[in-house]
């Protein structure tokens, strides 16, 4: 008989594999057979939560943007609850959730919401040195505040984020890309 970390373990890694395969109806189901795996510690915690951020992922990639929403904010509450945080990792989990939940509010057009979660992402994946999600945190700000009409404050985060992937060889493709955002706002912003 399997225990609870091994049926966990062995659900978790079927989601994994099936996600990667484009099954995310399937990715949800072994996420859940996960979850129900283990109990509601907070020594179970980070697993829980790392299967509750996988069912997040998948149903975004279905476009379920609100069940998205749901279970990301799910992922982070269990995660919070976990014993002795070991700073990087959960960081770095938590940056992903937050830069996550961004995309959905953005995608809901909920500019608000979208900023405090890129904002949020951004100083911690900053705060660990993690240069492509800061980038990819503060490009995600950045595009918002265009979205919600602050063209000096989106033009402020894009040239930071521009920053950071110059003086990063393995992000030159976002420079140039940064680049080429920064310019058509300011065409824009010029034409008014």
């Amino acid at each position: 008989m399997q225990t609870d970390l091994q049926a966990w373990s062995q659900a978790d890694a079927d989601g994994k594999a099936l996600y990667e395969q484009a099954d995310y109806s399937g990715a949800i189901s072994r996420w859940l057979d996960a979850l129900i795996s283990l109990e509601e510690t907070p020594s179970n915690a980070r697993s829980r939560a790392r299967a509750l951020k996988g069912i997040a992922l998948a149903h975004g990639r279905m476009g379920d943007v609100e069940a998205q929403l749901r279970y990301l904010e799910r992922a982070l509450e269990e995660h919070y609850r976990a014993p002795a945080p070991t700073l990087d990792e959960d960081h770095r989990f938590r940056a992903e959730c937050l830069c996550r939940l961004g995309d959905a509010y953005r995608f809901l057009e909920e500019y608000a919401g979208a900023a405090d979660c890129f904002a949020a992402a951004a100083e911690l994946a900053d705060r660990i040195q993690n240069h492509d999600l800061t980038v990819e945190c503060l490009m995600g700000w950045g595009y918002v505040a265009e979205a919600a009409g602050d063209v000096v404050s989106a033009l402020n985060i894009l040239n930071r984020a521009r920053d950071i992937a110059r003086v990063c060889p393995m992000l030159s493709d976002l420079e140039v890309r940064l680049d080429r955002s920064i310019r058509d706002m300011l065409l824009a912003a010029t034409e008014l």
